[in-house]
């Protein structure tokens, strides 16, 4: 893969004087690049002639020639002339490849009175008379992903609308134009990689800036920066085009430095760019390496919001794909694939089954985990579920040994333990860091009931506070002490589920620990706070935290920061699944099971059963 200069962010310090066609070639061949990607606008502001000197005077090639044609808004005869004089251009510059740019600039109004199927079906026309233009002139012609709302070209179902339909045509790939409508760059690519001949790399990043930026599909606006400033993965990018054998050009895009343009300040900028490139990073620690330029598969067992929650997280680091989705209700599934770029599927033997699906992730309500785990271990297929696991230690025990007997990987998606936070918190407890425990404060109670009612207070759902968040503390405590010698639980019931409870876990070593837990009243909020004799340890929001404090008995204070999202719970499991392991390193199954009994003990106190367990019983009798 060779590296090509995008010209036309200098098109205004030409204007300007600032620069020239020479200036241009010079500073390409500098940075040791030999080939530029030239805007057809550029060719009447210079002239062809100059262009020609220039590009034989430095030994540099035009990668591909770009022009503005309005498809969308121009006369059929206007058009058909600015094909015929840019095929020409391209041939006279020695390029093969001609992309279209579909619209102008200055026709945002006649934009706006398109429907998007007006828009299509334009596109569909003139892109296949181009093609067909292109195809006697031997020069292949391609349309890049347009980072414009207007412009039905930044989704993957859209660019794939007609690139399907449009036989011939290639796909520009730019990676950061589908950010507007919140695709990944990584997925994007996955998707349409079979139509890719050209590529412009573009970092962005995040801005406030409303006159220089372009505007995401919820608001947000980014803009151009240096490779490996922004939000764009394009190491990873570039490992998965060389992995697939793409051994074309990349266009550096964007690269203008801020503030004058001179030749001097375009140099310094474009040296960020080419250093980034000869000492590109390896895929960061902590990631999912790619494997022959792939991402891991998932299939999703349903399509709730926790299902979405984690999607939008582990889609936006590129090293994962959701394959497949199956949820009770089909049209739930379906938007949800729709949204992830999966397939929904009517049954789960056919979600899990289809191809690519590497790992699933249970996420339906809890009183479907069972079944579903076992459904996957019987077809031997990796499984993360969701915690609370299962209703029972029996059930858990269960799906466990059939694991365990077919040799497939099964884990418990409780995320606080993937996370780096909570592994360091228990380093300092364990390691002495905090000295002899005097006393811990744990709470969970957050008033939830208007934003979750349905899934919390259905007791045909197993809904209730101690499955959603009481689980949370009693793992915490597991990993930190231990399991508990003896547990007492007090709390209150209504409508067939528990509200709140008090749940005190003793251990042989008289430490004693009360775990306030509810999801009506607010007593703590999400707290905890550990007191020993060489010092104290602070998290809050413990179960998903960033940070933690170590305060030393001599005032000192240790601040520990870490990403506590989901993506460490995914990427962590894909690997233990891709290095044939059968159980996690981070969650073993043991800990999984300890923590079940604890839940069984606590609902025994409680009196707390549900309606279809009793009809289990009825049933079995």
């Amino acid at each position: 893969m060779k590296l090509s200069l995008m010209t036309f962010p200098m098109t205004g310090d030409i204007i300007l004087g600032r620069m020239n066609i020479d200036k241009i070639c010079k500073l390409a061949a500098k940075a040791n690049l030999h080939y530029i990607d030239i805007m057809a606008h550029e060719i009447k502001l210079i002239g062809m002639k100059k262009i020609k000197h220039a590009l034989t005077d430095y030994d540099i090639k035009v990668s591909c020639l770009i022009a503005d044609i309005p498809f969308l808004t121009g006369n059929e005869e206007k058009i058909k002339e600015k094909i015929k004089v840019n095929l020409e251009h391209a041939n006279e510059l020695g390029t093969d490849k001609l992309m279209i740019v579909p619209f102008s600039v200055l026709d945002i109004k006649k934009l706006q009175k398109l429907t998007k199927q007006e828009k299509q079906a334009r596109l569909v026309k003139y892109f296949t008379m181009a093609v067909q233009m292109g195809k006697k002139a031997n020069i292949k012609i391609c349309v890049e992903d347009t980072p414009n709302f207007l412009v039905p070209l930044a989704k993957i179902e859209d660019c794939k609308y007609l690139l399907e339909r449009v036989q011939g045509l290639g796909l520009a790939y730019d990676t950061a134009n589908m950010l507007v409508e919140d695709e990944n760059p990584i997925l994007f690519y996955q998707e349409l990689k079979q139509f890719i001949c050209h590529v412009h790399l573009k970092d962005v990043k995040y801005v406030n800036d409303k006159k220089m930026a372009d505007r995401t599909c919820d608001g947000k606006r980014f803009r151009c920066c240096p490779w490996g400033e922004g939000v764009i993965p394009i190491s990873k990018i570039v490992d998965i085009l060389r992995a697939d054998g793409y051994t074309g050009t990349a266009g550096i895009e964007c690269f203008h430095p801020d503030g004058a343009g001179t030749y001097e300040a375009n140099r310094m900028q474009l040296s960020k760019y080419v250093n980034y490139w000869k000492r590109r990073p390896e895929t960061p620690s902590g990631t999912l390496q790619m494997r022959n330029g792939k991402v891991f598969g998932w299939a999703y067992i349903g399509a709730g919001k926790i299902a979405e929650q984690t999607a939008d997280k582990i889609m936006k680091t590129g090293s994962h794909k959701i394959v497949s989705v199956y949820n009770r209700t089909f049209s739930k599934a379906e938007k949800f694939a729709l949204k992830y770029g999966a397939r929904a599927f009517p049954t789960i033997d056919e979600a899990l089954m289809a191809e690519g699906v590497e790992g699933v992730y249970i996420v339906t309500t809890l009183n479907n985990h069972y079944e579903a785990a076992k459904k996957c271990i019987e077809l031997g297929k990796a499984v993360l579920v969701e915690k609370t696991f299962t209703m029972t230690k029996a059930e858990a025990e269960e799906l466990v040994k059939m694991a365990q007997e077919k040799k497939v990987y099964l884990a418990e998606a409780m995320w606080t333990w993937f996370s780096p936070v909570a592994r360091q918190v228990r380093e300092w407890v364990q390691s002495d860091h905090v000295g002899k425990i005097k006393d811990v404060k744990i709470t969970y109670t957050i008033p939830m009931m208007t934003k979750f009612s349905k899934k919390l207070t259905d007791p045909n759902l197993a809904g209730g506070a101690l499955f959603d968040i009481g689980i949370y503390p009693i793992t915490y405590c597991y990993n930190l002490f231990g399991q508990p010698e003896k547990i007492e639980c007090t709390g209150s019931l209504s409508g067939g589920v528990d509200l709140e409870e008090d749940i005190t876990l003793i251990y042989s070593n008289g430490l004693k620990i009360t775990a306030l837990i509810s999801m009506v009243k607010s007593k703590g909020l999400e707290n905890l706070i550990i007191n020993g004799e060489k010092g104290t340890v602070k998290c809050f929001f413990y179960h998903a935290s960033n940070r933690a404090i170590l305060i030393k008995s001599n005032g000192k204070k240790i601040v520990f920061k870490g990403n506590g999202g989901y993506d460490n719970e995914f990427t962590r499991v894909a690997e233990e699944i891709l290095n044939g392991q059968c159980e996690s390193n981070y969650v073993p199954l043991q800990s999984t099971l300890d923590n079940m009994e604890t839940i069984d003990e606590c609902r025994r106190l409680l009196g707390l059963i549900y309606p279809f367990e009793i009809k289990d019983c009825s049933d079995k009798r």
